[in-house]
């Protein structure tokens, strides 16, 4: 399952419905869990289970300040507007 239909836990099985996704992030119970390192390798890339120096590195904070703007109605078109 993928795209516009949800996902599968990669743990359980389980699966999560957009709108179930779409929910739990709004209510900022969905977080994070660096799960690879990605490298440039010969033509393709190359995953690696991530280091406790990654771990560290990619624990950062929130950012305090949010860029403000408005988005473009149709999805295939990414475009800033309305930048201060």
């Amino acid at each position: 399952m993928s795209g516009r239909k949800g996902a599968v836990c990669i743990s359980c099985h389980s699966i999560a419905t957009v709108n179930y996704l779409r929910n739990e992030g709004k209510a900022r119970r969905s977080g994070q869990v660096l799960m690879a390192t990605v490298a440039e390798g010969d033509r393709r890339r190359m995953y690696f289970l991530p280091s406790e120096d990654d771990i560290t590195a990619a624990d950062v904070a929130r950012p305090d300040a949010i860029i403000g703007g408005q988005m473009a109605e149709n999805p295939r078109w990414f475009s800033l507007q309305g930048m201060d």
